[in-house]
């Protein structure tokens, strides 16, 4: 049964046989017994509000709970410390409902330090569901929750969410290798593109190169913060601000909070440790 490709909006309202997609994740209902959803790449704060946002289906028409749910993670490059925290911050309200709606939950994990945030964050908060189980290979966990026969059909929705965005991926991954600081001419030039095609692209995956960079320059920002012993004027040189007034009024328009204020924030709390999970293969 091919899955229609709908708003974020629309799947909460009518979830049943849909999906939605951004630049780095996708979430799908394939039936009212069984949902999912992918992550791949470096999602961004932006992408996992919305991730976490799809998992609000409780209210929808449709469902019949308790249900399975397979998230596949198996492709994720990279999770940075806001991404993580952020993530945890929207989750963690939400683990009664998992409880009560989720019948079994299957987390396929990528390899590496990547995989080892991922497998840690369910036991340290105890399991987020009465059952779940994580895996490696995204077949394995289709079959674990019985349904071995939807995984060709998520794989290729997966893939074709993908393909449709390379560039927007090849932007990102050039700004987040310190190449904020370019201009849109000097990084269509590097991903050997036009700049007009570049900012087509762009809008067709819902951004633009301004919203593009300046996400990656916030996020460089908080993390140079964050470390006290580093001068604002340092700061603005690396992001190439032009002074350190013009970093001050930059930062808090876009964070909210000057970086005085930033750096006196209390520190967030640290879970504990997690015992290492068993991983299915």
């Amino acid at each position: 049964m091919p899955l229609q490709r709908t708003s974020l909006e629309k799947f909460l309202a009518h979830p049943i046989g849909c999906y939605f997609g951004g630049p780095t994740y996708v979430g799908w209902s394939f039936s009212p017994q069984f949902s999912g959803g992918a992550s791949w790449g470096r999602p961004t704060v932006e992408d996992v509000e919305t991730m976490v946002r799809g998992h609000d289906w409780h209210d929808a028409a449709g469902h019949q709970p308790p249900i399975d749910v397979l998230l596949d993670a198996s492709a994720t490059e990279h999770v940075s410390a806001e991404v993580f925290t952020t993530y945890v911050r929207r989750v963690v309200p939400r683990v009664p409902f998992f409880a009560r709606f989720i019948r079994r939950q299957a987390l396929v994990v990528p390899p590496g330090r990547v995989g080892a945030v991922f497998a840690g964050f369910y036991p340290m908060f105890g399991g987020l569901t009465p059952r779940y189980r994580l895996f490696r290979q995204p077949r394995e966990a289709f079959a674990w929750l019985g349904y071995p026969e939807v995984f060709p059909h998520i794989e290729q929705l997966i893939q074709v969410e993908r393909d449709s965005a390379p560039v927007l991926h090849r932007l990102r991954d050039a700004l987040g290798n310190g190449g904020y600081g370019l201009s849109v001419d000097a990084l269509a030039e590097q991903l050997r593109v036009s700049t007009r095609s570049l900012q087509r692209a762009l809008a067709d995956a819902g951004t633009s190169f301004r919203v593009e960079q300046q996400r990656v320059r916030l996020e460089r920002a908080r993390v140079l913060l964050d470390d006290r012993e580093v001068k604002l004027d340092h700061i603005a040189q690396q992001l190439g601000l032009s002074s350190t007034s013009h970093f001050c009024a930059w930062f808090r328009a876009n964070a909210g909070l000057t970086p005085a204020q930033w750096r006196s924030r209390p520190p967030p709390p640290q879970p504990p440790m997690p015992k290492a999970p068993r991983v299915g293969t």
